[in-house]
């Protein structure tokens, strides 16, 4: 039967060469074609890819020169643009749409700057329109890139000019081919075809085609397997962009997750053993706002560095947002090299970092989970290791602390809490209490600070100690302060309208809340609108929110001053430099921390150190306020030193609004009869 279909196929072999050069060249032309189209779709894909992943750098490159208005400095980085042949045009549009710079290849030529209505590509003739916004936590404006595919055009040509060649050596050898010739034509046709199918679902770029003896069919696997591997290069580059921080080379939050998931894979297969280290830099921001953003990526920088010396080559650093890093230690046996890894870390912190002259010390707290002791899925080892961190943060910072599940009850209850601080806020459970302030030489009421209390479901009255550094940390503080100074204020106003109290008040600002412009302006707002006397109003600040010392901080104490407001310094004694704070900053009035005045009594030292205080502050032009006064010895010996005014149990305890009125009403009475 076999020869019978041999014989029957050379009798119609005329007819059947002419079918197979038809066919031939039939499936020539599609393959050609769809090579074609496929490398013109890759490669505008690929253009479009690149110009997002240079928008993203030339963006996050020019954020700071838009933030700082520098002009110069974005021009210039947008001339970087310029080692990129396929980018024409280039600028950055502030966020309130304002053209801020551009770039143009040439200049002789100038191309419509035609960005799309919202941030994304348009692709119009041979022109590719990209607009992507400029973000980090917040808008900071757009860029906007126009780029030639006039490359993809010429590149196309060329493929068309070899897919010609290629069909006519195919037509003119098709003619003399046998079966065999025939099979050695179609298979890697076929191969060519199915390649780019597979690449098209798959977008396996690692696949290649087997070279074949025809030259044609040579020249055209070699273009191929070429764009494949240019491809794949692209791909490469586009997926380190992806997976690495772009300003310390780490590990991004994404690509730290993968490698951690793949070695909790291998543990659970093989019984391995790891451990995670989560740290976050102390006090990092005050570094930002002192020294500026630019040195403070430079700090992050050098932090990077230090962790990739201690490492091995294993291990896995990365930078997880801001100022958190995280290792990965792979296959540790026990908790030894964790903490060994750890007080490596520390002791290289500790070492100054050199940031354009300035001499900068940060410590880390660190937090240390174990697999699987302490987690067996990427999440709850993430959420373990911080929340250890967080322990070692409230410890004090520069240690590193194990996960427990005591602390995940403490967390719980934090959390907790914190919901409950939330919900407070909203119920209006956050009260003030008022305590007097006392001149020792008149014997009257010249002053009332503010207290803040939690009223808790109406039923039980917390101390501010209890829930202020939650809010503080979770900084719901700055929607409390809203509160406090208009109750505040509001009661000053009602005093007023009673003809009861016409001295001022004093209401208590922390760190947040004094670096919050929006809270300072409101206050002021509502100061000029409620047509209140600012000069019965006092600031009281503590030394944390005057540790670091910069040009934002003195313009804020600026305005309030201008705007009549006074300021005190509060707890004098308890900080590190208190002495320098008096003179860099223009304050009214110094209150002395009440653990010196408790143990005034006890020997003649702590009293020589509290009139050092009180003489001190008046040659500098400063009233003195005594705070936590509770017995009579103490109210003499300040009488005797000449102390301004004291405040506390012993002249008159906090007391609520209503207990406030009938106080100010039987001393009015008092001073009547």
């Amino acid at each position: 039967m076999a020869d019978s279909i041999n014989k029957h196929q050379f009798s119609i072999r005329s007819k059947l060469t002419f079918i197979i050069i038809i066919i031939t060249t039939i499936t020539l032309l599609l393959a050609a074609s769809l090579f074609t189209l496929f490398q013109f779709h890759e490669n505008r894909l690929s253009l479009i890819e690149d110009m997002i992943a240079l928008a993203k750098i030339s963006g996050g490159n020019t954020k700071a020169a838009i933030i700082f208005d520098n002009i110069d400095d974005a021009n210039e980085i947008l001339s970087e643009l310029n080692n990129d042949h396929r980018v024409v045009a280039a600028a950055i549009y502030t966020k309130k749409g304002d053209l801020f710079a551009s770039y143009i290849r040439k200049q002789n030529i100038r191309p419509i700057l035609k960005p799309p209505e919202k941030a994304g590509y348009l692709i119009e003739a041979s022109k590719i329109h990209l607009l992507q916004s400029i973000t980090e936590n917040e808008n900071h404006g757009t860029i906007y890139i126009q780029a030639s595919m006039d490359s993809l055009y010429e590149q196309s040509q060329k493929n068309m000019f070899i897919t010609g060649v290629i069909v006519l050596f195919s037509l003119a050898i098709g003619y003399f081919l046998s079966f065999r010739l025939q099979k050695m034509i179609s298979l890697p046709i076929l191969e060519l075809s199915n390649a780019t199918n597979k690449i098209k679902n798959e977008k396996d770029y690692s696949i290649r085609i087997h070279r074949n003896d025809f030259q044609e069919i040579e020249l055209l696997c070699d273009g191929f397997n070429a764009m494949l591997q240019e491809i794949q290069h692209r791909d490469k580059h586009l997926q380190q962009l992806a997976s690495y921080d772009p300003l310390t080379g780490l590990a991004n939050r994404k690509y730290f997750s993968d490698i951690l998931h793949q070695a909790i894979i291998r543990g659970e297969r093989k019984s391995y053993k790891h451990a995670i280290l989560f740290m976050d830099l102390d006090r990092f921001k005050h570094v930002n706002d002192s020294l500026g953003h630019s040195l403070g990526d430079e700090l992050l920088i050098q932090v990077a560095k230090r962790f990739e010396l201690i490492i091995r080559g294993d291990d896995t650093a990365a930078r997880i947002g801001g100022d958190e890093f995280t290792i990965l230690l792979q296959e540790v046996n026990d908790s030894l090299h964790a903490i060994e890894i750890a007080e490596r870390i520390l002791d290289v912190m500790n070492e100054p970092f050199d940031l354009d002259g300035h001499s900068v010390v940060i410590s880390p707290s660190i937090g240390i989970v174990l697999y699987p002791k302490h987690g067996t899925s990427t999440e709850q080892l993430m959420r373990n290791a911080d929340t250890a961190m967080y322990g070692s943060k409230h410890a004090g910072g520069n240690s590193y602390w194990f996960f427990s599940e005591h602390m995940n009850v403490s967390a719980k209850e934090r959390l907790k809490l914190e919901e409950s601080l939330r919900e407070a806020i909203h119920k209006d459970e956050i009260v003030l209490h008022y305590q007097p302030q006392l001149c020792l030489k008149s014997d009257s009421i010249v002053g009332i600070e503010a207290l803040c209390r939690w009223n808790k479901n109406q039923k039980k009255l917390m101390p501010p100690n209890d829930f202020l550094p939650l809010a503080d940390e979770t900084d719901l503080i700055i929607p409390m302060g809203y509160i406090i100074y208009k109750k505040a204020l509001g009661m000053l106003k009602e005093l007023s309208n009673e003809n009861l109290y016409h001295q001022k008040i004093a209401i208590n600002m922390s760190a947040k809340q004094f670096h919050s412009i929006d809270l300072i302006h409101q206050m002021l707002a509502f100061i000029k609108d409620s047509k209140i006397d600012p000069d019965l109003v006092e600031i009281e600040v503590t030394e944390d929110t005057l540790i670091d010392y910069n040009e934002a901080l003195v313009a804020t104490m600026s305005t309030l001053r201008n705007n009549g407001v006074h300021l005190s310094i509060d707890d004098f004694g308890t900080g590190y430099s208190s002495l320098s704070y008096l003179k860099k900053f223009p304050f009214d009035i110094l209150k002395i921390d009440m653990s010196f005045i408790q143990d005034m009594q006890e020997t003649e030292k702590n009293q020589n150190i509290v009139r050092a205080i009180i003489d001190m502050s008046h040659h500098l032009g400063l009233k003195v306020i005594a705070e936590g006064v509770e017995t009579e010895v103490q109210y003499q010996i300040l009488a005797e030193m000449d102390c301004d005014m004291i405040q506390g149990y012993y002249f008159c305890k906090p007391l609520d609004k209503e207990q406030l009125r009938q106080f100010l009403l039987q001393r009015a009475s008092e001073q009547k009869n």
